[in-house]
């Protein structure tokens, strides 16, 4: 089985989504080693945090695309459709564009939904694309995951799919 973390963002440093990303990818190594499971990250050539993942016995892919917002998420259109045909599962751990058609199983991680419960967070533009990029998250992922019991009672109240699809992962 091989496995495909996409940790992509436009953070020159690490934020929350970033250290879920590397305590999840460290938890994750010895797992994935003991079970001969390759685990794959994907991550922004400036995101060089992950390094310390680096000897974990986990790949590191890095894009070849730009950390602004609209030339990342053109590569995850473009390039990743043929990158993730490699891979049995895809694992998204921020909100990204998933537009293609599912290969294998899919899942998010939904940290929060602030574009529909805090939208003057964002710009009006972004406020939109994010709100159609996290509902067709929901409705391409086999499992949506989340950080705490509170997103989950949200991302259920403003996106629907059933508290079963939506599972709270705990630290």
């Amino acid at each position: 089985m091989k496995i495909l973390i996409v940790g992509i963002t436009s953070n020159d440093k690490i934020r929350g989504v970033e250290r879920v990303v590397i305590e999840t990818m460290k938890e994750l190594a010895p797992l994935a080693l003991a079970q001969n499971i390759q685990v794959s990250l994907l991550a922004g050539e400036w995101q060089k945090y992950y390094d310390e993942l680096r000897g974990c016995g986990l790949d590191i892919i890095v894009a070849d695309c730009s950390k602004s917002g609209f030339a990342r998420h053109a590569y995850m259109w473009w390039k990743i459709r043929k990158l993730i045909k490699e891979y049995s599962c895809v694992h998204y751990m921020n909100t990204m564009p998933i537009f293609f058609p599912k290969s294998g199983l899919v899942s998010v991680l939904i940290h929060d939904v602030a574009e529909f419960a805090v939208p003057q967070k964002y710009s009006a533009w972004q406020s939109f694309y994010r709100r159609i990029i996290v509902r067709r998250m929901i409705r391409v992922a086999n499992k949506v995951f989340t950080v705490s019991h509170f997103s989950q009672r949200e991302i259920v109240r403003y996106l629907g799919g059933g508290s079963h699809r939506v599972l709270y992962i705990t630290g």
